[in-house]
């Protein structure tokens, strides 16, 4: 796990110097050292920050050079199959070998094979660069379900590329840089911002499974190309039918197998490894997988809260007794919150607004106390249906059909937020929490004419208020556009598409990446392998969600290693008491960023808008806490990155 960075110009004479600024802003990312290689005749350059977890020699530093002298790569992630490829290039070459580093089996897979049908046999993380010293063309690509990070664009004519966006500040100096309100809307909508966009207008995220070949800096016509795709992988191959080869059974042994397969490879390590466990379905289940294909005791994480109604670290604590774990836990309380949240614009680099950010933070730096890498369960819950809307959205929609839309429309428009504060301010606490519900989804349901508008109704923040200002379009058209990327028919399948293409890779691995990233940890997501990724879209729809859970066969799947009893219970997900933070000991934090004369005076928001909610969520009239958290982490990341050229 690393972080990389890099300029093409035609015209630049200073840039070793450019893109060792670039590189030093990515020190958390690689604190073990750092390289630089140029070509100023070519005007290239490539930076490196390493953290080092395979081959620790300085046989394994970056960039690095091919064997034959033709390539030059910077690379970030792992390539969990790298010594199988090793085997393929001895039998091809012979092999000469200088160590045992990834990095060394790809760049000359690359010299042998060619970047992009390099690209089709690797298996693991990656955001790689690659130069062609023979075509004087440079090579970007990103891992299939994008767990490492990648954004580029044009500054000044030059190209630039790097992990993170605050390396391309440093490049740029913050000029020609702006705020996208396109993508600001995403943001305030979604509470991430999905690729290829990102906030700047300027830069771009390179999309998951592509890559990008640019023969010239000035080309700013080059398309990424596709080199696998999550769609075409859920229609290859035939689907599993339980129905004819023994049922769940059947099924379930190929996945406890293929994940089994997963967690191995990824505990290939030179460092101290261990895992994170929520004590959920996911994380218990990678844990059980990695203690059994290990000698010793795993070294387990776990953050809790002091609120019992969002605390599930009792669980995590029990499944460690039961597999014999060396269990390691901290109980996250609003003091700890306090002193994280002023950081997190530091820490992000690009705005996003999932609160489970200060949990995965804490439970990060909890881990690199003891260990370089750790597993995670990230990713199951998209492909193996885990969600709770998988379930409710189609229940929702079938009684819906059955009721006309004009009575939809018509309470929608009687029960305005004026209305129900007054009527909330008379009724007692059943009667406040219904009209609570009512007013997050009769907006929602008024506006669906299919079961796909209320399934983006219910993924919306700001569905019921313009809240961005000097919107060019319909901001809802940006969010159809995002998800349309999935092409399932079938309503559950589509939507579980669409989390997997955008939700997975744009929030809860950026999440991931940059909270681990920030303390130079390595994470990794066995349920993101290429064959359980490819696995679970063959699998029938009743193996994911049957008549009373999500993720029936991983249940199936845990119960091999844990009395059900454990695990048995309502998904509650990594989340944190915002409502009753923002009441308390964070309202102040609060009340400054989002003070109706600084908002009208920076222009982004509708200032009116959000003192309205700001006002009903501090009263205890309404719980606004997720809603208006994406403007608070916008407020507070624009704070400590004031636009240059607005």
């Amino acid at each position: 796990m690393c972080g990389i960075a890099g300029a093409f110009s035609v015209t630049s004479r200073s840039l070793p110097a450019a893109v060792s600024r670039m590189s030093e802003r990515l020190r958390h990312r690689g604190p073990d050292g750092d390289g630089l290689w140029s070509d100023i005749d070519a005007g290239i350059a490539l930076g490196h920050r390493r953290l080092a977890v395979q081959d620790l020699t300085e046989a394994g530093k970056q960039p690095m050079e091919s064997p034959c002298g033709r390539w030059v790569i910077v690379f970030n992630g792992e390539i969990y199959n790298h010594h199988a490829i090793r085997r393929d290039i001895e039998r091809a070459t012979g092999g000469c070998w200088s160590g045992h580093s990834d990095t060394e089996t790809l760049v000359s897979a690359i010299a042998l094979w060619g970047f992009d049908q390099t690209l089709l046999r690797l298996v693991g993380m990656f955001a790689v660069a690659a130069w062609d010293r023979s075509s004087r063309s440079l090579w970007l690509a990103r891992d299939r379900m994008g767990e490492k990070p990648l954004y580029y664009g044009w500054i000044d004519g030059d190209f630039v590329f790097a992990s993170e966006l605050r390396a391309i500040l440093a490049y740029s100096s913050g000029t020609g840089l702006s705020v996208s309100r396109s993508s600001l809307f995403l943001l305030a909508s979604l509470n991430y911002i999905p690729a290829p966009w990102s906030i700047y207008r300027e830069i771009g995220k390179l999309m998951p499974g592509t890559y990008l070949h640019l023969k010239a800096p000035t080309d700013q016509s080059a398309q990424a190309t596709p080199f696998w795709t999550f769609p075409l992988a859920t229609r290859s191959g035939s689907h599993l039918e339980p129905s004819s080869n023994g049922g769940l059974n059947a099924c379930l042994g190929q996945v406890d197998a293929a994940l089994r397969r997963s967690v191995k490879s990824q505990m290939l390590s030179d460092v101290p490894l261990g895992a994170l466990l929520s004590g959920g379905i996911d994380s218990s289940l990678v844990v059980a997988l990695m203690q059994s294909e290990s000698s010793e005791r795993i070294k387990t994480f776990t953050i809790g809260f002091d609120e019992s109604s969002t605390d599930e670290s009792r669980y995590a604590r029990q499944i460690a007794q039961h597999l014999g774990t060396d269990h390691h836990e901290m109980i996250l309380t609003p003091t700890d919150a306090l002193g994280l949240i002023p950081r997190l614009p530091g820490l992000l680099d690009e705005p996003m607004a999932d609160s489970s950010q200060i949990p995965t933070m804490c439970v990060m730096e909890l881990a690199r106390r003891h260990v370089t890498v750790a597993l995670s369960g990230d990713g199951a819950d998209e492909l193996f249906g885990g969600y709770g809307r998988y379930r409710r959205i189609p229940k929702a929609w079938g009684r819906m059909r059955m009721t006309p839309r004009l009575i939809w429309a018509s309470l929608n428009a009687m029960v305005q937020p004026a209305l129900l504060d007054h009527i909330a301010a008379l009724g007692g606490n059943r009667g406040l929490d219904l009209l609570r519900k009512s007013r997050y989804y009769l907006p929602r349901m008024a506006g669906a004419h299919s079961a796909r508008d209320l399934y983006v109704g219910m993924l919306m923040q700001w569905i019921d208020a313009p809240i961005v200002k000097g919107l060019e379009q319909d901001p809802r058209d940006s969010v159809y556009q995002v998800l349309s990327r999935a092409e399932s028919i079938d309503l559950v399948p589509f939507m579980m598409e669409a989390d997997a293409l955008t939700y997975l890779p744009d929030d809860v691995m950026v999440k991931v990446d940059r909270s681990a990233m920030a303390c130079s940890l390595e994470t990794r997501a066995p349920f993101l392998s290429q064959e359980v990724v490819e696995l679970s879209s063959r699998l029938p729809l009743s193996c994911k969600l049957d008549r009373i859970r999500g993720k029936a066969i991983l249940h199936e799947c845990l119960a091999k290693h844990l009395p059900r009893g454990m695990f048995e219970r309502p998904k509650q997900g990594f989340s944190v008491p915002l409502d009753t933070w923002l009441r308390g000991p964070l309202r102040e934090w609060a009340e400054d960023l989002l003070d109706s004369n600084r908002i009208q005076r920076e222009g982004y928001f509708d200032p009116l808008v959000v003192e309205r909610v700001w006002r009903a969520h501090r009263e205890g009239r309404h719980n606004n806490g997720h809603q208006l958290w994406s403007v608070l982490m916008f407020q507070s990341w624009l704070a400590q990155h004031p636009p240059m050229n607005e």
